[in-house]
């Protein structure tokens, strides 16, 4: 993989986001809402790879749904507001399932 950010918003249909909660594809997503100090990690990573303000649609307070933070690179592991400083993650995932608005937000960054 090259280095790059990726971003990507999906709005499923209700009867759509129904069938992703049932195939149990969420086993590495946890609920939100989402710790503010990983909110900030967050945004921190984003804007060190654009300015766009597309980026900043995501609503950090969303409170029915789930989220993911994941490093992808060597060794792969959940990220956190605990571990993420002390854990090297040039290449993570990080995405929002927002159950309210059927509204998947899906970043991927790799360094």
């Amino acid at each position: 993989m090259g280095d790059g950010f990726c971003f990507y918003i999906y709005q499923l249909p209700p009867q759509e986001m129904s069938l992703l909660l049932q195939e149990k594809s969420l086993n590495r997503w946890r609920p939100l809402p989402l710790d503010s100090s990983l909110t900030v990690l967050i945004n921190e990573r984003v804007d060190a790879f654009t300015s766009s303000s597309m980026v900043k649609k995501i609503d950090f307070n969303i409170q029915n749904g789930y989220y993911i933070f994941r490093n992808t690179g060597n060794p792969q592991a959940s990220l956190s507001s605990g571990n993420s400083m002390d854990t090297p993650y040039p290449n993570a995932v990080f995405g929002i399932i927002d159950l309210q608005n059927n509204t998947i937000y899906y970043e991927t960054w790799d360094m």
